[in-house]
């Protein structure tokens, strides 16, 4: 699934490309994917994109009175004027020609239409922004928790934006545990951890992301995230830690992988 780094770098794409173009056509192909929009899709046309944003994984392209709001779940590929072998489920059209379309693979992606308050809604859901979090904050937001350190990380109501793979990423760097009680870290702990969220994401956007061996995630462009050769753990079992030389270890948790080395995160 792509998390903030994957995310970020496509609204980045979307912002340059549609950033005061006007919607003047929208095909949807596959009605699964606007079944939960209260608001039709038609509603859009004619709306000129006046900013386009992010809150987690969400994009939020607001159009005047309304919002585009776009999530990629699993595969989601958001395409300009891209050549696919796979159809899209969508397909937007802009005043100036350019065509965007919604690829996905395995169909659970979802394109809504959005008001004011529903985006002030989604905001109340969701936690603080994982890129930016500071030690202080991070602290509260783990404090109540009881259960695993990697299912906080990637509980999107605690912080907003990680997912398995950088949560993998992140505790490494941080030298911890994914099965830590959330709330039982100490200062430290807090601060390593705070810090290796920080640049992990930062160096993962910087990379414009991270196609891992699905190939599902691209740029809007059709661009593979460069990341990848900077993986120390996520799906390396068997190879020796970066760090300490132990062969990396994949594990079941709560019903997901977990990479991670038994030699050097406690």
């Amino acid at each position: 699934m792509p998390e903030l780094p994957e995310v970020e770098t496509v609204r980045r794409g979307l912002a340059d490309r549609l950033t005061g173009r006007t919607l003047v056509r929208l095909d949807v192909h596959d009605p699964k994917l606007v079944s939960r929009s209260a608001i039709p899709p038609a509603s859009l046309i004619g709306g000129r994109v006046t900013d386009v944003a992010r809150r987690g994984k969400w994009i939020l392209c607001r159009m005047q009175d309304l919002y585009l709001v776009l999530h990629m779940r699993m595969s989601g590929q958001l395409l300009f004027d891209t050549d696919t072998a796979r159809p899209p489920r969508a397909s937007l059209h802009f005043d100036d020609g350019t065509r965007l379309d919604f690829v996905d693979q395995r169909r659970f992606g979802e394109l809504l239409v959005w008001e004011q308050l529903d985006v002030g809604l989604l905001d109340a859901r969701l936690g603080p922004e994982a890129d930016t979090i500071r030690v202080d904050d991070l602290r509260r937001c783990l404090a109540s928790r009881r259960g695993r350190l990697k299912a906080a990380l990637c509980n999107q109501a605690v912080l907003a934006g990680i997912g398995n793979m950088y949560a993998d990423e992140i505790l490494w760097r941080a030298r911890l545990a994914s099965d830590r009680p959330a709330g039982s870290l100490d200062s430290t702990e807090s601060r390593r951890l705070a810090r290796a969220i920080r640049r992990v994401l930062g160096e993962a956007l910087a990379a414009g992301g991270t196609t891992t061996r699905d190939g599902l995630y691209v740029t809007s462009e059709g661009d593979p995230g460069r990341f990848t050769m900077h993986l120390d753990v996520y799906q390396r079992d068997g190879e020796p830690c970066p760090r300490c030389g132990t062969p990396v270890e994949r594990v079941k948790q709560g019903g997901v992988s977990v990479y991670w080395c038994p030699g050097c995160q406690s």
